[in-house]
């Protein structure tokens, strides 16, 4: 018994924050379970993959851009709102909560958007992720290793690709610009 796609629709989930991946897989599990494959086609979490520089070193993880709510594609009826809503650590369908009314499905151009962000970063997690580096312009800093070290400066600058610092010092009574690796940097 094959569905056509297009009967598909991708609704909201909402679920306890923090737990969306496992819901996703209890959904699966069940839906397999139960062989519901031709009413529910597909459960996504929208995560991005997130690099940042801890205590000198890279730590790659993934982060929930959306925390607390997933996506499914489905067939929405009764058996499908059951099936997702029993599962552990699931709320409910997004719907209008004055009516109680069947939830109304993502419009095609937002998952449209969600879907493209997701595959995004599928091709930048392979490059090694989106790189998060601790300091913001303004914050005091002093410099641990390099020609610099121990000064105490400003950040003027932050090259997230290159993974870079442009740190106000002050040398000989002036401010000068200095590029310095994250690595080199430490927190006041």
């Amino acid at each position: 018994m094959s569905t056509p796609e297009s009967d598909f629709q991708w609704y909201v989930v909402q679920c306890f924050t923090g737990r969306e991946k496992s819901v996703k897989d209890r959904i699966l599990e069940k839906v397999k379970e139960l062989g519901l494959s031709h009413k529910i086609s597909e459960v996504l979490v929208d995560l991005e993959t997130v690099t940042e520089m801890r205590r000198g070193s890279k730590v790659t993880r993934e982060v929930v851009r959306s925390p607390g709510y997933i996506y499914v594609q489905a067939i929405y009826d009764e058996e499908v709102k059951n099936t997702v809503t029993d599962v552990q650590d699931c709320i409910r369908f997004l719907n209008n909560e004055r009516d109680h009314s069947a939830p109304k499905p993502v419009r095609p151009e937002q998952m449209k958007r969600i879907l493209n962000a997701v595959q995004d970063n599928e091709e930048i997690a392979e490059k090694g992720g989106v790189v998060s580096i601790p300091f913001k312009v303004g914050q005091s800093v002093k410099v641990t290793r390099g020609s610099f070290k121990d000064f105490e400066g400003v950040v003027d600058e932050v090259f997230q690709n290159s993974m870079r610092l442009k740190v106000l010092v002050n040398i000989f009574g002036r401010n000068t610009p200095v590029e310095v690796d994250v690595e080199e940097v430490e927190s006041i």
